[in-house]
């Protein structure tokens, strides 16, 4: 958020009024700041100072450990569902990982009494990722136990069980990164990040 006292150009001294008490003054006397739609916004002194004051309040009172666990339920919930959809139609949509990005920073706002911050923004992130991962890891260990199932004779020390392979495998890794797959991934990240972005004055 930037703000600033016009001080020279031909807005020096236009009556405008402030945007949260509706008094009037000039823009020499008032801060202005770019809005969220890019349109200019005025406040007096007095009502930049309380504006000021809530922020930095809602920085500091945020439950930090209720939107990390609602966060963490959307993050496995959101991760379960796409599991499902790649299983019951048999093929991944990687867009999947959008809606886990809203899912997740929308389950962190709320948990944080719909406060905002840069915290709760790396938070929401991480938990995406951590969505992202379980998502593949077990779309992968189906995708393997259902190749061993039609397979059998490559696997003759297999006895049938599910098998779990270890997270950092090579064969898993490579399954899911790809330079297309990254870039949906990420957007889904920067998705969840952006949800908890402070609000604009």
């Amino acid at each position: 958020m930037t703000d600033s006292v016009v001080t020279i150009g031909s807005k020096t001294n236009l009556t405008v009024t402030c945007s949260n008490c509706g008094k009037e003054g000039t823009t020499g006397e008032f801060f202005t700041y770019q809005g969220a739609k890019g349109a200019d916004v005025y406040l007096c002194p007095e009502c930049r100072a309380k504006v000021n004051d809530t922020l930095v309040g809602e920085e500091k009172s945020i439950p930090t450990w209720r939107a990390f666990g609602l966060g963490l339920i959307a993050a496995v919930v959101g991760a379960v569902i796409w599991y499902y959809i790649t299983i019951l139609t048999d093929h991944e949509y990687g867009y999947v990982s959008l809606g886990l990005g809203y899912l997740v920073g929308y389950a962190v706002l709320i948990g944080a009494g719909k406060r905002r911050g840069r915290k709760l923004q790396i938070i929401s992130a991480l938990l995406v990722v951590f969505g992202i991962f379980i998502a593949e890891y077990a779309i992968f260990s189906h995708s393997l136990h259902t190749y061993m199932v039609a397979n059998p004779s490559q696997f003759d020390w297999w006895d049938g069980q599910p098998v779990w392979v270890d997270p950092w495998n090579s064969l898993f890794l490579e399954s899911f990164i790809s330079p297309i797959g990254l870039l949906i991934y990420a957007i889904g990240v920067y998705l969840g990040y952006v949800v908890c972005k402070p609000q604009k004055v």
